[in-house]
């Protein structure tokens, strides 16, 4: 390993912190908000009344007699359950008017880093949301996980901006960077040539209806990253088990990618359900992925401090600016 990457390693910056960007590309929107605050205080007021009959004594008093209670806990229910699933359908619209919005930053040259994986996690996979609370659950903005291209887009926003290779039309994900199956090999050697720093999500799988292998692609950019020697600028994530019913799944996904990573020359590390965010370093045989985790942080904010971490350190490292927004 380089000097100077121990040294990175060794001087990772103390209390990184996770934010949002203030004017953040993956909002779920006003009208969502609004709604979802909505059910938020209908179902506050529909728990009330299970505990204290307050809506039948005030029926009562306007004059509309006594409701049996089930019935009235029904029909209550209904606005309640409107208004939350208004307030999601919202939230999704929104994201993906404002995924033109992020595909509109392609035209600005800026520092940015460029994330690599196989399309098929888009759905596949999901990572622990570092910006959720019982709160921001309440209003409508967040659930207890992400998929793994909000989860970059989010964290990584308020320093630099995020491209990725394709995605579907109906996507959520950062500025997506046009490519054609014919020449989509000489695209991403292009985009990872422009990029100041490359994230790569590498995990195989396959389709169990065609028995189809899945994320093939993926290992062909790793080993395109290793013989140029652009993996030295990479971040690797390591998916964690979050979906129990995907666990043995990306468990596989990922062993079958170290397997194949070090035929060409790249040491991946065992498997670890919690997941992780590693630094590429060069040894004497090739390179190795190291961990930057902090042993001081834990929770469903460990991996997002952690990517924010390493970019820093890639950051001082190859001399490109972050931003503060």
């Amino acid at each position: 390993m380089r000097l100077r990457d121990w040294l990175a390693l060794l001087t990772k910056p103390i209390g990184v912190v996770v934010r949002e960007r203030k004017h953040s590309r993956f909002t779920p929107g006003a009208l969502a908000v609004g709604f979802m605050s909505l059910a938020a205080i209908a179902a506050v007021l529909l728990r009330t009344e299970f505990w204290t009959d307050w809506l039948n004594h005030w029926l009562h008093t306007l004059g509309y007699g006594t409701v049996a209670r089930p019935t009235l806990m029904w029909v209550s229910a209904i606005p309640v359950l409107f208004a939350a699933c208004a307030a999601a359908l919202l939230s999704q619209s929104n994201k993906r008017k404002l995924q033109y919005v992020r595909d509109a930053d392609l035209t600005m040259n800026r520092p940015h880093v460029l994330f690599l994986r196989p399309f098929f996690t888009d759905t596949r996979l999901a990572v622990p949301n570092p910006y959720y609370s019982v709160w921001s659950a309440g209003l409508g903005r967040d659930g207890t996980t992400l998929l793994p291209e909000e989860f970059v887009g989010r964290v990584l926003e308020p320093y630099i901006d995020v491209r990725q290779v394709g995605g579907a039309t109906a996507t959520i994900g950062n500025s997506r960077i046009s490519v054609s199956s014919a020449e989509w090999r000489a695209t991403v050697a292009q985009a990872i040539e422009e990029a100041s720093a490359i994230l790569v999500l590498p995990v195989t799988g396959h389709d169990k209806a065609t028995g189809k292998a899945l994320g093939d692609g993926t290992l062909w950019e790793l080993a395109y990253l290793v013989n140029s020697g652009y993996i030295t600028r990479s971040i690797i994530l390591m998916p964690p088990s979050v979906l129990l019913f995907r666990r043995k799944s990306t468990r596989l996904g990922w062993e079958h990618t170290r397997a194949e990573a070090s035929r060409f020359g790249l040491t991946l590390p065992p498997y670890d359900t919690a997941g992780r965010i590693m630094r590429v370093v060069a040894v004497d045989e090739g390179y190795s992925a190291v961990s930057t985790c902090d042993k001081r942080t834990n929770g469903r904010k460990r991996l997002a401090i952690d990517l924010v971490a390493a970019l820093q350190e890639l950051s001082r490292l190859y001399n490109f600016k972050l931003l503060d927004r």
